[in-house]
């Protein structure tokens, strides 16, 4: 199997400005692109920093049918510091916001750490790529579908080691399509994560966002994505 060619990278890129750096977590190398939050309907993204110097990332695709309103709910977690189980649990208590939600994942790094706290609503895409092996799937930890599932929502933890890159993306990412109708695919971005693993996070952002929008013959819209590299400190 070929592997893809990656353009070089334009000097704009054909996503929103990204956020690119971690000034309070220089063992962090970041990169996320997307909308603050979903009102519009879409993939959305955004990163914090509490007080403490924790480290929170969300991501998330929300239906454009009521979307403004579960947008106005997620506004709510830029003020929640619970770990990723805990602020879940709470938005699912929201059944109508819930299911306005096809996923989210809710990501959090304690101060000072390199372990990556997560819960997850639905499937988005997350990719781990460490420094020796090969990009895989992670499967995600939370109820599946809409929310409805039984039990409250799973969480994991993944140690971002320096070398150790972490995608998080909409599923909407693979979901691009050339002018052949060829979806992009989970495979494709696979191969093509494995090319650019060897760079820092705002480049390897970058390069994604190029090659899936050279795939498709134009920029992506309603995507986001998040990446994450763990350097020495």
């Amino acid at each position: 199997m070929c592997s893809p060619a990656i353009p070089p990278v334009p000097s704009a890129s054909p996503w929103p400005p990204p956020k690119r750096a971690a000034p309070r977590a220089p063992w962090l190398s970041l990169w996320t692109s997307g909308a603050p939050v979903g009102r519009a309907g879409g993939a959305f993204c955004d990163l914090a920093f509490d007080p403490d110097g924790a480290l929170r990332f969300w991501l998330g695709d929300a239906l454009e049918a009521g979307a403004r309103p579960a947008g106005h709910r997620l506004d709510a977690l830029r003020q929640d510091v619970r770990p990723p189980a805990a602020a879940l649990q709470a938005l699912l208590a929201d059944p109508p916001v819930a299911g306005r939600l096809p996923a989210l994942f809710l990501g959090r790094i304690p101060p000072g750490s390199r372990t990556l706290q997560w819960a997850t609503l639905g499937q988005p895409l997350i990719v781990t790529c460490p420094p020796v092996s090969a990009p895989r799937l992670l499967e995600a930890p939370g109820p599946p579908g809409d929310g409805r599932g039984e039990g409250p929502p799973g969480q994991s933890s993944l140690s971002l080691g320096p070398g150790e890159v972490l995608l998080v993306g909409s599923a909407r990412l693979i979901m691009a399509t050339s002018a052949a109708g060829e979806p992009f695919g989970l495979d494709r971005l696979l191969r093509t994560l494995a090319l650019v693993a060897d760079e820092p996070a705002p480049i390897i952002g970058r390069q994604l966002a190029v090659a899936v929008a050279a795939f498709a013959g134009v920029a992506p819209a309603g995507q986001a994505m998040i990446v994450i590299k763990g350097v020495p400190a």
